[in-house]
């Protein structure tokens, strides 16, 4: 393998553990954290990031050429915004509070900029068409994104308000449905009280779905080509196939339980990942989709040097 080649490769890997980061473990963090205390939840945060800080610097030496402390200082207000909305969530949970779909916006905001500062691209330029033209290589770079944020948005929109909803009647446990029979005066056997959030056939329709987004997203061929070019676009693009495969899973996963009848109900954990994580890939594969039909194929000054050396050596042959 050539040296592009292997900075290429080495690109594409930091790009994808950056990536993983802040919207696996970052991103859902706050949702599984009512059991543990404050300050174990902020420890873990900031583990979160001190990790994430080894590909943001590394990827700024492979693509920028050398530090850039101007992203760096995005870099700890994205940090920052993150770790002041989990402190209010993680406060606010134990008091029952329900959804708050600022809060949703703010973290998908801090994620924006945490991305676009590690991928080297900086999140005041992006905002302004004129940032955009001065620093074209950034826009290319973050641009790929803005469907895995409306996806990670419309999730959290999804579990915050439908889901939380939806939990308020579920009847998960046996003990649950005596308490229910003995509150509301019923008789008999109460095993056919016991009744998930979410339906079965939710998780049996999305499990269909999701195969034919995979494979709509695969016939847009120019698509893929377009984002194979660069090492963040590269990782954009397998993050959201194994997110995509991962959504396919938890549905299946899913599907045997039936979710109601005491014993064969999903816990509240399993329930909420599979509805979320298929929710979310579902508006990301369709954000997706949306974008590269209308996206503008690129020309032949945005792409790669080593693209237009080897065209032009066609074209000389």
């Amino acid at each position: 393998m050539n040296r592009e080649g292997e900075a290429t490769e080495r690109g594409t890997g930091l790009a994808l553990l950056a990536i993983i980061i802040i919207f696996g473990p970052l991103a859902w963090g706050a949702d599984f954290a009512q059991n543990v205390s404050l300050w174990v939840f902020l420890v873990v945060d900031w583990f979160l990031l001190a990790l994430l800080l080894v590909p943001t610097l590394r990827l700024q030496q492979l693509l920028l050429g050398g530090r850039d402390w101007g992203l760096l200082r995005w870099w700890g207000v994205g940090a920052g915004l993150l770790l002041a909305l989990d402190v209010s969530v993680a406060v606010a949970i134990p008091q029952g509070a329900g959804p708050i779909f600022g809060n949703l916006l703010a973290y998908v905001v801090s994620y924006a900029i945490l991305f676009a500062a590690t991928v080297g691209a900086s999140p005041g330029r992006v905002l302004t068409r004129k940032g955009r033209d001065a620093d074209p290589a950034g826009w290319r770079r973050f641009l790929p994104a803005i469907p895995l944020l409306i996806g990670t948005y419309a999730a959290y929109a999804g579990g915050s308000g439908i889901f939380y909803g939806l939990n308020l009647s579920a009847i998960r446990s046996i003990s649950e449905a005596m308490e229910v029979a003995s509150r509301e005066g019923m008789t008999g056997p109460v095993e056919a009280l016991c009744v998930g959030a979410v339906k079965p056939e939710y998780f049996a329709q999305v499990s269909q779905i999701i195969p034919l987004l995979l494979v709509a997203l695969g016939l847009e061929r120019r698509f893929f080509e377009r984002l194979m070019r660069e090492p963040v676009q590269r990782a954009l693009t397998i993050f959201t196939v194994l997110l995509l495969c991962a959504a396919e899973a938890a549905a299946i996963a899913a599907l045997p339980s039936g979710n109601q009848g005491c014993g064969r109900v999903l816990t509240y954990g399993q329930e909420y990942l599979a509805f979320s994580l298929t929710l979310s890939a579902c508006f990301i594969a369709l954000a997706t989709l949306v974008w590269a039909l209308v996206a503008p194929g690129p020309s032949d000054g945005t792409r790669p040097p080593a693209e237009q050396s080897a065209q032009r050596s066609a074209i000389d042959s």
